[in-house]
């Protein structure tokens, strides 16, 4: 645990979580942290009523969030939902990952030769690689994306399961 969170009690440290990510989801635009820790406290307080929440605390919970992928912050300061932990969907397949040096995100074309020429279809969130690089023959797992949030992106949201040897190219001459 941090400084900030030594007298923070786990039950509260996981309703201001739950609580941000519940004004964030409810809100789709990017929103300041002095906005957002207000609402967080007014959700808190219904719970935890006798309870004085510091802002430290609240900071602390935003940058776990931060870091576990669930919550990003923009060059403004603001706050936004960044890639929630979606349920598999239990629908498998294989492919060749590209990993956007940028944004470290991948995008998986299925084929069985890395030359051969064709569009990415599935979108891998960075926090989803498995230790996946470049290149590298992955099995990927489907995820269960909210219709709405999938409708933005023409791509599959997948999970990488493991990296797989590479095909040997069948010379079909």
């Amino acid at each position: 645990m941090d400084k900030g969170s030594k007298n923070l009690d786990n039950k509260l440290l996981e309703d201001i979580k739950e609580a941000i990510l519940h004004v964030l989801k409810n809100d789709p635009r990017a929103m300041p942290p002095a906005i957002l820790m207000h609402k967080v406290f007014k959700q808190v307080k219904v719970k935890h009523p006798l309870v004085y929440i510091q802002q430290k605390d609240f900071m602390f919970a935003l940058e776990e969030l931060k870091r576990q992928y669930l919550v990003g912050k923009n060059d403004f300061n603001k706050y936004f939902i960044d890639y929630l932990d979606y349920e598999e969907k239990g629908i498998f397949g294989e492919g060749f990952i590209e990993v956007d040096p940028l944004t470290g995100n991948g995008y998986i074309t299925v084929k069985k030769n890395y030359n051969e020429y064709k569009k990415s279809s599935h979108f891998v969130h960075k926090k989803n690689l498995n230790g996946a690089i470049n290149g590298d023959y992955v099995k990927f797992v489907e995820l269960s994306v909210p219709e709405k949030q999938f409708t933005k992106f023409s791509l599959i949201d997948v999970k990488v399961k493991e990296v797989l040897p590479k095909p040997v190219p069948s010379s079909s001459k």
